[in-house]
């Protein structure tokens, strides 16, 4: 039994997830994919029951040949921007379940409204299931004309198992003395908000002195514009089953993105007990930010909010912060490798 991928780029917690598949449900693992973007250099793992495709090397005709001789119980594609892969879809779609994943979020504006009018017709000759992030996403799939047996939810979910471990490794570290440093994780580009983060943290150590530090991990351009700050510490791009060891030395994350279709790095880090702290525009918000709760909900591109969420966090008790990641480590499981697994098994060809 088989399940092939056609991809743009992979990230470790798609592979991980797809590992569900061969280990739980015994498919074997094919992806089409191209080389990652040098701002997320993700090293593919070798995988048992997966085996890797260039997509740079193959015509339409060479993955449709491929699917051919694998007969795969549903074809994924990662979006619908690679006409390559449009093109076997349109041959394949009325064989065989044929799922598309969509991160977009639902904007409502003219260009969305007209181009999604425009679209319809051409999607629905390629695909049978939309498989999107979350509730964000979920007008633009009807509109788009998918009906509601065909939109699958829970397309993204963090590795859970590494992150889990990293809460139950280091709670009774932190339980004793719990770091006061806020974690960021991403790529260093202007829509992530980070220069407002470090502004804004800036002005904080100098207007309210306290021992919290900022660390931000990643790589990208905006890096080298950064400035430097006793109090902020600046770390290279890690793989996936690096960044728990982040978890020991933090006290909670931040994403302040101006732009956040979904944001696994947020489920990543709930699932690792951290306090957290995200834009109103990150999809993964939805499921993983209850404010007050588990963390703060901050406006994209404003200092004064996130230095007012900043100070929320910097004046709270340590055992509020120690209570705040374990309602973190519970909301993570909303969304698992299990759930996306048989969600997408459960893709059967619309009546």
């Amino acid at each position: 039994m088989n399940i092939l991928f056609l991809y743009t780029e992979v990230a470790g917690y798609f592979l991980a997830s797809a590992q569900m598949l061969y280990s739980e449900h015994d498919y074997q693992i094919h992806i089409v994919t191209r080389p990652n973007h040098p701002e997320a250099p993700y090293v593919f793992p070798e995988q048992e029951g997966t085996t890797f495709y260039q997509r740079n090397d193959m015509s339409a005709e060479d993955i449709y040949h491929l699917y051919e001789r694998l007969n795969p119980k549903f074809v994924y594609i990662s979006g619908w921007g690679d006409k390559t892969y449009m093109n076997v879809a349109r041959r394949i779609q009325k064989k065989i379940p044929v799922i598309c994943s969509c991160d977009n979020q639902w904007k409502g504006n003219f260009r969305q409204i007209v181009g999604g009018l425009v679209r319809r017709s051409y999607l629905h000759r390629r695909f049978t299931h939309i498989f999107i992030a979350g509730t964000y996403q979920y007008p633009l799939a009807v509109h788009l004309g998918f009906k509601k047996r065909q939109v699958l939810l829970g397309m993204n979910t963090a590795d859970l198992p590494i992150f889990h471990k990293a809460y139950h490794d280091y709670l009774p570290v932190k339980a004793k003395n719990y770091p006061h440093n806020f974690l960021y994780v991403g790529r260093f580009v202007e829509i992530k908000g980070l220069s407002e983060l470090v502004e804004s943290f800036m002005e904080i150590s100098n207007e309210v002195p306290n021992d919290w530090t900022l660390t931000l991990v990643g790589t990208g351009p905006l890096k080298k514009k950064l400035p430097a700050h006793p109090q902020i510490i600046y770390k290279d791009f890690l793989q996936q089953e690096e960044l728990p060891e982040l978890v020991k030395d933090s006290g909670c994350f931040v994403l302040p993105s101006r732009v956040e279709p979904w944001g696994v790095v947020l489920h990543e880090f709930a699932a690792a007990g951290l306090p957290l702290i995200s834009s109103n525009v990150c999809g993964a918000a939805t499921a993983f930010v209850r404010p007050g709760h588990n963390g703060y909900l901050l406006e994209p591109n404003s200092k004064t909010s996130i230095k007012n969420t900043l100070l929320n966090v910097i004046q709270k008790e340590d055992s509020e912060l120690l209570l705040m990641g374990e309602r973190s480590y519970l909301l993570s499981f909303h969304i698992t490798k299990e759930s996306w697994a048989t969600t997408l098994l459960s893709a059967e060809i619309p009546e």
